[in-house]
This record gives structure tokens, C-alpha cells and sequence, in this order.
């Protein structure tokens, strides 16, 4: 458990990630929170509209990390759903992975026995998931032919590369496949955000027949990972899971019995993935179990009750 003694610096405070950890730090650890974004005042407002007391919070900007004493940093920065435009990642990519994790190392510099946990991917693993990742899985990646869809994965890749060689610094990376939580943005392009809207706005959800499989983790066993990570980590990446996946096809099913979601998967129309089509994004990769980690919630635990959550501050009625 992270301690009363621990000050914990949280960069990239308003993303959805960082929200979680927020919440459940002030929940469950008596640890001093640093909390650093390009906009100290949304931070703020979260602070003040989930009720989080803030006489053992500072929210910060940026170019004030080096000048705090800290002990651990999790780096939250990344490239949102929201940022999703078109069938290319981010343009900041390389440039925004890259500038937070200096920013995260410049500090370690000076404090060497800091812990540094930074958020990856999955898309380490590159764009083809016929199969879910495994330990031997290679990310095959064509020199000549690098697509837009591989951008964000390569910047992932490149940062897990540089912590590897500074193997004698506590830095361990979390690789997400799939995260959800009531402060998911409801703008995301992606499969559960349009899932939600169309719950709120009593629509029928239009999908395609593939029955993709993701492994959604949430807010507490993430919570609990990362606490293990500033324990007992040494200088690894770990694939990050929930207790079970969950097909669309189970998803979809099951929100229609909680909540009466109407469906049909006969559209040939669904935007694909920025990062590329994955059937089977998820990993059996379980070496964090080495850190005692053990999941409580399956994956569609998870995504009915943080959709449970969201409903009930959205004034939705079943129908």
C-alpha cells in the first residue's frame, strides 16, 4: 500500500486514467498527491465536483515538477480517444510521448530513488491481434512500410526501450489494452463510449458482425496494480488485465438485459481503429502475478457498473 509518507506526482491530471488513480488514491492511500496538467483549473473543478479533499492534494503546472521532492511519478500523459480525427494517430505522437517521459526522467535525475510508472500499450505488440499477445509475441514491423496506424505503438515502443536500458532505475510500464471508467469521455470514437451515448440518447447501437475480443480493466484493479508496481517493481513492463475478457458479442448481450440497449451488427460503416483492426487485443501475458497481482473484476464487471455509474448522473430511464 502506498504510504502517508509518499508524495505521489500524477502527470496528465485530467485524462481518464489519471481520474481513476485520483479517486482511488484519496479513496484507499493517506498518500500526498502532486497533480500536474496544462490546465490546473479542469483539474480543479474534478477535484471539486467529486467531492476529493484537497488538504493533502496540489495541482500544478508542468514546469514545477523538478522543483517538488517526490517519490514516485506515474506518468498519465497520452493520446485520447478524443484526439481520434481521422484514420491517423495524433500528429503530436512522438512528440508528446516523448517530451512527458524526458520530463518524467529529467526528475528522476534528480531524485534517484524515485519510482517512475508510465502508462504504455498494447500496441507495443503492432497491429495484427488474430491471436492475443503472449510473452514470445514479436512486434513485426515493416522498415520500409511503417503505416500511420503503427505511429502510436512505435512512440510506446521507443520509451519502454529507453527505461530498459536504465535498468538500474525503478521504472516499470503498464501496458492498457482496454480501460473504462465512469470519467470516460463520451466523445470517443471507440466501441463502449458510442455504446454509452446511445444508452443516454435512447438510440440503437450500429456495429459490424465481428466479434472482436478486449480485456477491460477498471478502476480498482488498475489502482491496485499500480500500488503493487511502487512496492515491489524493479525496472519491467507488465501486460495489464482484468480477471476475464469479454467478447462484443457477450457485451452486447449483457447490456441488453442490464439496460435494454438496442443493437444491430449489420453495419458495414463503423470507423476502424486508428491503431488497426485487433480481433483479439488483449494479453495472456500474467508476469505481473510475480508483483502478487490478482484481478478482482472480469472485464464486463467492469463495464456495467462504471456504465451503471454514468447512467445515473445522465437522468437516463430504461426503457
Amino acid at each position: 500500500m502506498v504510504s502517508g509518507a509518499t508524495k505521489v506526482a500524477i502527470l496528465g491530471a485530467t485524462s481518464h486514467i489519471a481520474k481513476g488513480l485520483i479517486r482511488q488514491l484519496t479513496l484507499r492511500s493517506p498518500a500526498s498527491l502532486l497533480l500536474f496538467a496544462r490546465s490546473t483549473q479542469r483539474v480543479t473543478e474534478f477535484l471539486q465536483a467529486e467531492k476529493i479533499p484537497q488538504d493533502r492534494v496540489k495541482v500544478l503546472p508542468f514546469d514545477q515538477l523538478q522543483a517538488q521532492q517526490i517519490d514516485v511519478i506515474i506518468n498519465c500523459v497520452g493520446w485520447g480517444a478524443s484526439s481520434v480525427t481521422g484514420a491517423s494517430p495524433h500528429e503530436n505522437v512522438f512528440h508528446l510521448t516523448e517530451a512527458f517521459d524526458n520530463l518524467a526522467l529529467n526528475s528522476l535525475r534528480v531524485y534517484p530513488d524515485c519510482v517512475y510508472v508510465n502508462f504504455s500499450s498494447g500496441a507495443v505488440y503492432g497491429t495484427t491481434f488474430a491471436e492475443p499477445a503472449r510473452p514470445d509475441t514479436a512486434c513485426d514491423i515493416a522498415v520500409n512500410r511503417v503505416s500511420p496506424a503503427q505511429h502510436y505503438g512505435i512512440a510506446k515502443l521507443n520509451a519502454e526501450a529507453k527505461h530498459r536500458s536504465l535498468s538500474s532505475q525503478r521504472i516499470i510500464d503498464l501496458r492498457v489494452f482496454a480501460y473504462f471508467s465512469r470519467y470516460i469521455d463520451l466523445d470517443g470514437k471507440f466501441l463502449m463510449p458510442e455504446l454509452v451515448r446511445c444508452l443516454i440518447e435512447q438510440k440503437k447501437l450500429s456495429s459490424n458482425p465481428v466479434d472482436i475480443t478486449r480485456d477491460y480493466i477498471g478502476p480498482e484493479d488498475l489502482f491496485a496494480l499500480v500500488a503493487l508496481c511502487i512496492e515491489k517493481g524493479g525496472n519491467a513492463a507488465y501486460d495489464v488485465y482484468s480477471r476475464q475478457p469479454v467478447k462484443k458479442s457477450e457485451l452486447l448481450v449483457a447490456f441488453k438485459t442490464q439496460f435494454g440497449l438496442d443493437y444491430d451488427l449489420g453495419s458495414t460503416n463503423v470507423a476502424c481503429s486508428p491503431t488497426g483492426e485487433k480481433v483479439n487485443y488483449f494479453s495472456t501475458n500474467r508476469s505481473a502475478v510475480a508483483l502478487g497481482y490478482e484481478p478482482r473484476y472480469t472485464s464486463l464487471e467492469v463495464l456495467i457498473e462504471e456504465t451503471r455509474q454514468i447512467l445515473a448522473t445522465a437522468d437516463w430511464k430504461p426503457k
